[in-house]
């Protein structure tokens, strides 16, 4: 992939975009420290074994991507810090007023968690996907090939949470 310099852009643009890629991965840090917490919470909230699960095996690839990040901000010499992601804490936000403010019966509660759920991993893939073209203009691939790598475990837990909404319209989980 070409670097942005190769493309004739003036070094100040060059040199914005890289600030802003920074910006971005500490926002993505602060969100992965704070769902990690968050999906402690969540997860006691869920009735269904399936969204059980789903939540717990998801709380495991947000500590292999903390870590991740953590080499990607070693990898560009910067210092590891977190920037608050204010679009994380609205989506997490508006799944415990849900969750306070609706029934409280099992069935309620489980969707509300499965569709938040999905909405942050969601929101998690479009940020790692820009994430990925930004590092290809700036920096060597094995920076975009350490988003990619993260890219691809939030797309593989997304469909683990579709397979989880698939049992929960279909009524083949803990409610049938």
């Amino acid at each position: 992939m070409k670097k942005v310099a190769q493309l004739n852009y003036p070094k100040t643009q060059y040199f914005d975009l890289q600030v802003f890629f920074k910006e971005e991965l500490k926002h993505i840090y602060w969100a992965e420290n704070y769902l990690l917490r968050k999906f402690e919470k969540l997860t006691a909230s869920a009735t269904s074994p399936e969204l059980i699960m789903a939540f717990s095996d998801y709380r495991k690839i947000i500590v292999q991507h903390i870590e991740k990040i953590e080499e990607l901000f070693d990898a560009l010499e910067i210092h590891v810090e977190g920037k608050r992601c204010s679009r994380i804490e609205e989506i997490t936000t508006e799944i415990e007023q849900a969750l306070n403010e609706m029934n409280n019966n099992a069935f309620t509660r489980d969707g509300i968690l499965v569709i938040g759920g999905h909405k942050i991993q969601q929101y998690k893939i479009v940020v790692f996907e820009g994430l990925i073209q930004v590092a290809n203009l700036l920096y060597e691939n094995n920076i975009a090939t350490g988003i990619n790598e993260m890219l691809e475990e939030e797309r593989t837990a997304d469909k683990r949470f579709t397979e989880v909404i698939e049992l929960y319209i279909q009524g083949e989980g803990v409610y049938a």
